[in-house]
């Protein structure tokens, strides 16, 4: 060994060891809570059945069928309903108070956004599976708006719910 390196310590039992350094602040993240998690993907699948209401639903021939063509502008007003009703939530929920009926009413009109999305979904699928006996056969397909907005309408339901049933039990301190 060399004069300028000190020999290793060697700690007995009846000694302690020395206390670990502390940690930088930024060498360390928190994940986020279970319930902030729920609410943001309520939040963005609420955000994704909104932006599905204004965008094409269907193509028939060679003519495309937006969302607010019809009930479109329905899933549009449940939906953003259901996103305010998330926000407000979650600002109770911040200020110590129960948000149990405001997720709730978002949950209920999340599932109606959903309900709208594929109830239509399954009509225009079975309006695209008829056979016709006209000369020309008609061909009706789903479009993008439909699908994005039908699937964050299921998710922002179940996520809606979730939230619900979490907040159920939760005592209120005012």
């Amino acid at each position: 060994m060399s004069e300028n390196q000190e020999p290793p310590q060697h700690f007995s039992d009846s000694q302690s060891l020395p206390p670990p350094p502390p940690l930088a602040p930024s060498s360390f993240r928190v994940a986020p809570a279970q319930g902030a998690r729920l609410e943001l993907i309520a939040k963005v699948a609420l955000a994704v059945a909104l932006i599905g209401s204004f965008m094409p639903w269907a193509r028939v021939l060679f003519i495309t069928v937006n969302g607010t063509d019809g009930d479109g502008v329905i899933t549009a007003l449940t939906s953003g309903a259901a996103l305010i009703l998330v926000f407000a939530g979650e600002r109770r929920a911040v200020a110590d108070r129960n948000p149990f009926a405001l997720f709730a009413w978002g949950a209920v009109s999340a599932s109606l956004t959903a309900l709208i999305y594929t109830y239509d979904f399954a009509n225009l699928n079975s309006l695209s599976n008829e056979t016709s006996d006209e000369i020309f056969e008609v061909s009706v397909q789903p479009q993008f708006g439909l699908i994005v907005g039908m699937l964050g309408a299921i998710i922002s339901a179940v996520a809606t719910i979730q939230l619900a049933i979490r907040c159920r039990g939760r005592k209120s301190s005012s």
